[in-house]
Parts: structure tokens; sequence; C-alpha cells
């Protein structure tokens, strides 16, 4: 369930407080559950870190809200790492989620960066709202939902767009789903690929509409890191490898970390790009590499039990599907718009298998059998060794 996360101060006049509470769950028809308000809903007895950690997960948004009492207080216990309004925006400032001050009161003044930890002096410069508790609450509080609602939307339902360097994307929007097989649903399944497992992907997130190109890697990393991977493709031992060297084809003989190290080049580019106003990457986002629970989500497309997405001669290039290292994007997409999730190249996926050394990768390949090209069906590989048969796409996802 996606929130919006309210911190504040006890000292603070909680009837207002409760009031911002109150609107946002029932005017702002958020409801209830849409809206946490830290001490208030924490059980006694409850570890309040455990349980602000919990919903700082599920958080879309966070509300600093500020009265004068949070202003007289905060100098006293900037040294105080137990001080839970500290303990709860060092969170969110870590988490990368966008966080408004709401000043409680009219001409009330944020507190200066010098009188804050450093840890939480963000808020310094962050544009705050203000919620008058007389006549002009309603005025205020819906421009504040305007501002909630922006930042939900991004989070929400993803739009697809292609970012200014010219790589494509799919929105992927939030949902559950059954992730795993097992020879009951799909008699291909492995023993490890179960059991089937309810998850909740809580956050909305892009996903490139392709595997990254041999020219997109050239145009992000350089000519010379471009040729660095290239000179790895054994033509020496089979002229057909020289396709892999192709501007359409999906870029191969990538280690993990030099996979890695494109989305991270990514996000500096855009983070360059801000300057100047033009960043599309909303707040607490990042360009990665996608984790396996998404790319199987996005993968299946809201098809939770079918091993694929289509007919296998119209989705994947496999062994049993003509064996051809093609260009991407030639066979059907998926219904998200999404390209060669199967077959092709195998993905390389962000999450460590139990710290070996090892990495996840999903999708199967060109020349693999067609069971390996299932959405449920995975495998791992040493991050250190790139593969003829490995590739990887882009994520615009959630900070990790």
């Amino acid at each position: 369930m996606s929130q919006v996360f309210i911190s504040y101060r006890r000292a603070d006049e909680l009837g207002g407080v409760g009031r911002i509470h109150d609107w946002l769950a029932l005017t702002g028809q958020l409801g209830p559950e849409g809206v946490f308000m830290d001490v208030e809903d924490i059980p006694p007895g409850e570890d309040f870190r455990v349980r602000i950690t919990h919903q700082m997960d599920q958080a879309d948004v966070v509300l600093a809200l500020i009265g004068a009492n949070w202003l007289e207080t905060i100098p006293a216990r900037a040294a105080d790492p137990n001080d839970y309004v500290r303990f709860e925006l060092e969170l969110a400032f870590a988490r990368h989620l966008p966080v408004i001050p709401v000043l409680l009161g009219r001409h009330l003044l944020k507190p200066s960066r010098v009188t804050l930890p450093p840890s939480i002096a963000r808020i310094a410069f962050l544009n705050a709202a203000e919620i008058d508790p007389g006549t002009h609450f309603r005025p205020g509080m819906e421009r504040l939902l305007q501002g909630i609602q922006r930042h939900r939307e991004a989070r929400d339902q993803p739009q697809p767009f292609r970012n200014p360097h010219g790589i494509a994307f799919a929105g992927i929007r939030r949902g559950s789903f059954l992730m795993g097989a097992t020879p009951a649903t799909d008699p291909e399944a492995l023993p490890e690929e179960g059991p089937e497992t309810e998850v909740t992907i809580p956050h909305g997130f892009w996903m490139g509409k392709y595997p990254v190109t041999v020219e997109e890697y050239g145009r992000i990393m350089g000519q010379a890191a471009l040729a660095e991977i290239l000179a790895r493709v054994p033509i020496d031992r089979d002229p057909a490898f020289v396709h892999h060297r192709e501007a359409r084809k999906p870029i191969t003989h990538v280690t993990w970390d030099e996979a890695a190290a494109f989305c991270e080049r990514l996000t500096n580019l855009e983070q360059a790009d801000s300057i100047e106003g033009r960043t599309i990457i909303p707040p607490g986002y990042e360009y990665r590499l996608p984790r396996s629970a998404e790319w199987e989500y996005a993968c299946r497309a809201g098809i939770h039990r079918a091993p694929r997405y289509g007919e296998l001669q119209r989705v994947a290039w496999t062994a049993e599907s003509g064996g051809r290292f093609a260009d991407v994007g030639e066979l059907e997409a998926n219904a998200w718009g999404l390209h060669d999730m199967l077959g092709l190249v195998f993905e390389w996926c962000v999450d460590d298998w139990g710290g070996s050394g090892q990495r996840i990768i999903r999708g199967g390949s060109y020349h693999e059998p067609a069971r390996l090209a299932r959405a449920s069906a995975w495998m791992v590989r040493d991050a250190a060794k790139p593969s003829a048969r490995v590739g990887f796409r882009v994520a615009l996802g959630p900070v990790r």
C-alpha cells in the first residue's frame, strides 16, 4: 500500500496535525491506510525504528510538519541520534524520497541550515507548503494535495518516454503478482523457481523497451570503452560472431560491473543535465539494473501463470525458434511494450546471489533451449565473466 508518511513533533499542537491527517485521508481521498502518522499509528511496546522503517519503505512522499515547537525543540535535540523526527527524516533522505516541509501557521519560517544536524540540513532548502489553520486551511490543503499527487504519479502509473540520451522506456505500473512457478502450473519449471509467491511492487518504475544495443553502449560509455568490449568478441574462433559488433544488436560480452557502470553513467549524465533543468529522474529514482522481481513482473505484463507472454516463435529468439542473433525489437512486444524479454540474450539483474560474487540472469538466449526463455526461469552467473549470450537492459526505479 503506497502511503503519505506524516512526520511531526509531538510538542506541536496535535489538533492541527490530526486535522491535516484526516483531511488527506477523507477529503483528499487517500484513505486511512494511505496516510501514516508515525507514533499515533504504532502500537504500544513496538520498536518505533522497526515500524517506521517498514512504513517508510511503503511511502511515496514524506510530509515534515513544522510548527513553532518543532523549531524550538530541534536545537536541543540536534545531537540526539534517537530523536524519532531526526530518524524519520534521515531515513527519508537516505531513500531519496520526496520530502515536503509543511509549515503549520502563517509566516512561520523554516529552520535555518545552521540550526539543523547535517544529516537533515537539506530540509532548509526545500520549497515548503504553508497550512493556515484558519479560513485558508482548505486552499492550502488543496495545493499540498496537488504537490503530493505529482510525486505519487511518478511512482504509480509511469508513462513511456525516451530519455535525453535516446533510450526508450516503457512505464511499469505498481502492483502485485505471483512470482515463480511449479510443475503444477508449468511442466518445464525447475525446483528453484518455486514456490509461487505473491510479491508486491510498491512503486511504479520504467524498464528499457529493448536490451541495450552496441550503438547505445558506445554513445553513453564512449568509443574507447566500446572498443574494449568488442575486442572480446571471438570472431577469430567463429566469423558469425561478427554480428555481435553491429549497431542494433544487443551489447554482449559485458560483465555485471560494466552493465551497472552504464546505468550509473546514465544517472550521472542526467544529474548534470538537471543543472539546466532538463532531468526527468523523479526524486528517489535512479537508472540501475532491474531487481529480479521487477524483471519478472515486467516480463509477465499482467499474465500471472503463463510461462510466456505470447507464442514462442512470435516473441523469443531461442535455439528452437530460429537460433538467430537478431537486432533488438524484431519480434512482438509484451502487453507493456517490452521487446525481447525472452530469448535473444540473458539479462543481468541487480540481485547478488548469496554474497557469492554471482548475479541472477534472466530471459534465456538465442543459443539456449526454449525452457530457459520463460518468465519464471532464472540462472546465476559469475558477475566477472562476460558472455556472448548475456546482455542487459536498464531500469529507472527507486534507489536500492
